[in-house]
């Protein structure tokens, strides 16, 4: 959830001062204000700024939170594919996944990947959690709001030849890291693909497409455009 100062030895404290018993205790540390303050490291003013960052992290986004999820292989770029199907709604995820839903069915999404989600939402511990902590939390509409400043210097366009099309971003990418380079592929209207397969309609930096015909792109020079 991108909660900054929120360090490994500060949860421990305050698992250990019995302020955090479930994850959605993170949002309701002001009961235990005055404890917290007294704790070795901490004053008024590192509590107010934990308190502060914990408050800002409510304001989130569909990928944001299935990330922090911690599903097996359910990363950004899956998130994001999951995103944009589900209409960023948790909801159509978690019934998809309990009605056994073939998300394989999406570019960039494979068996296991498939397999994890659907282990993961028939666990009842996990559907609490996913629930609970929802109540905690503000969503913003649409694809991933957190953006990184390589993806806002790319122009978004959804008029383009790349609509529709299967892209996989392969080996070393000189300008771009590989989250922002599949965050352009899916603002683009395209599916980051996970491997180069006969659907693959372009590579970004790679040799395997050759030998199957696939149009490869450059990612030298594009900063900017």
């Amino acid at each position: 959830m991108n909660i900054k100062g929120l360090s490994e030895a500060t949860l421990d404290q305050l698992i250990r001062l019995g302020a955090l018993k479930s994850y959605q205790d993170l949002y309701h540390l002001d009961r235990y204000r005055k404890e917290i303050i007294a704790l070795e490291g901490f004053g008024e003013k590192s509590y107010e700024n934990l308190i502060a960052s914990i408050n800002e992290s409510r304001n989130t986004t569909f990928v944001r939170f299935l990330v922090a999820m911690d599903i097996p292989l359910i990363g950004r770029t899956a998130s994001r594919i999951l995103d944009r199907h589900f209409h960023s709604s948790l909801r159509e995820l978690r019934l998809a996944a309990l009605d056994r839903f073939d998300f394989t069915c999406l570019e960039g999404i494979g068996d296991i990947m498939s397999s994890n989600l659907h282990k993961w939402f028939r666990n009842p511990n996990n559907l609490l959690l996913w629930g609970s902590l929802q109540n905690e939390l503000h969503f913003e509409n649409g694809l991933d709001a957190q953006t990184s400043g390589e993806e806002n210097n790319m122009n978004e366009t959804t008029n383009n030849t790349f609509a529709g099309c299967t892209i996989v971003a392969t080996g070393k990418l000189e300008n771009f890291t590989r989250d922002g380079i599949n965050a352009k592929i899916i603002s683009l209207g395209a599916t980051p693909g996970s491997s180069v397969t006969k659907k693959t309609d372009y590579l970004i930096c790679g040799e395997k497409a050759e030998q199957l015909g696939v149009k490869i792109l450059s990612t030298r020079n594009t900063a900017g455009r």
